[in-house]
């Protein structure tokens, strides 16, 4: 055989075989289904079937779980910071009551007890004067200098209701020492900080022995078994939700934890970037940590007649598409409630057939043929 006939013969067999494979891809089904009939193109559309009931919107959120109780640890003296009952280190836990930290105190201690020495004989050569001028006064303030312990804090002044005896003891400097000396009284008071109430301190910047500067952050103290969980939703579902609603919620990273959380606060403003709006809900537990992320779902409100269809069926905002005897008709619909991936609407009827897949306006009047979604 010759080398023409060879390749004559190759070239009919690539021909056949080109015609075969058309004739399969065509007979195939198409990426959207078209029928022809009496010259018009009727195009295959998914479509679900209406029927309309009673629906609870779901609300779903994700969050991080912060404490409820929180206090950022300043100094507002200076000194050394002193080894307390327990270290000042993150982990250790504290009771109501217990010494945080106590910063070096011994000099501020030393200048209030000499104010109080010096006030103390001030008040004893004031005594003289108060007998010969107002001796009515005399007994209430000689008891006062008499009670008068300078190793404690200063008791209120005695009071008097004779204004020139008020005029007389602070003319003499008495009321100016009495408040220098309690404001001073206040700033020893701040060299020991108290845990307010049972907890553990998250955080410490500063180890015993060093210096302490006025205004400086030292740590972080968290009361424990009582958190919260700081959540955002979508400023239109703020209408569905209020204080109060209980929330199941599931710890992130356990397929079984399930707890139960309140709505405790809704904020009122919007972030403007996001148009979302933060909730925060109350709930307690020991197996919870601060910082932890949580998701759930929170039941809002019952809508009758309603219908939940995909959002990309969504035309314009407020319309569908509805397959009317076999034409795509635009079908007006009232949202209720937005989500993600669905919404819920009223608005249609029982057996309306909502065309499940984007359109945009143009396909009005388009012959459809249903197809099962």
């Amino acid at each position: 055989m010759t080398k023409r006939k060879i390749t004559i013969i190759i070239g009919l067999v690539v021909f056949a075989g080109s015609i075969i494979l058309f004739n399969i891809l065509a007979s195939g089904p198409a990426e959207e289904e078209q029928l022809i009939s009496n010259n018009i193109t009727a195009v295959g559309v998914p479509v679900i079937v209406a029927k309309p009931s009673s629906i609870n919107s779901k609300i779903h959120f994700t969050g991080r779980v912060i404490p409820k109780d929180r206090l950022e640890l300043f100094a507002e003296v200076s000194g050394i910071l002193e080894n307390g009952e327990k270290p000042f280190k993150s982990g250790t836990t504290f009771n109501k009551g217990d010494v945080l930290m106590r910063i070096d105190d011994r000099e501020q201690k030393q200048a209030v007890l000499t104010q109080k020495s010096q006030f103390q004989s001030l008040l004893a050569q004031t005594l003289a004067d108060i007998s010969l001028d107002y001796a009515n006064e005399y007994d209430a303030w000689s008891n006062y200098v008499s009670e008068m312990d300078i190793n404690n804090d200063l008791k209120s002044l005695p009071t008097s209701e004779n204004r020139s005896f008020n005029l007389f003891i602070n003319g003499r400097g008495i009321n100016a020492s009495y408040y220098a000396i309690k404001q001073n009284e206040v700033r020893l008071s701040k060299h020991t900080i108290i845990a307010p109430y049972d907890g553990v301190l998250t955080e410490s910047t500063i180890d015993s022995g060093t210096l302490v500067r006025a205004n400086q952050r030292v740590g972080e103290f968290i009361k424990t078994g009582s958190y919260e969980i700081e959540a955002s939703i979508n400023a239109d579902e703020r209408f569905f939700i209020r204080v109060g609603d209980i929330v199941q919620i599931l710890i992130e990273g356990s397929n079984s934890l399930i707890l139960s959380a309140k709505i405790d606060r809704i904020n009122s403003k919007i972030d403007p970037t996001t148009q979302t709006l933060l909730i925060y809900l109350e709930i307690k537990g020991d197996n919870i940590l601060s910082g932890q992320y949580v998701s759930g779902n929170i039941t809002g409100r019952s809508f009758d007649n309603a219908q939940k269809i995909a959002s990309k069926s969504l035309v314009r905002n407020d319309k569908v598409f509805l397959s009317k005897n076999s034409i795509a008709t635009i079908h007006p619909i009232k949202v209720l409630v937005t989500g993600s991936d669905s919404i819920i609407v009223q608005g249609l009827e029982l057996g309306d057939l909502i065309i499940d897949e984007f359109r945009d306006a143009a396909f009005e009047g388009t012959k459809v043929v249903p197809l099962k979604n």
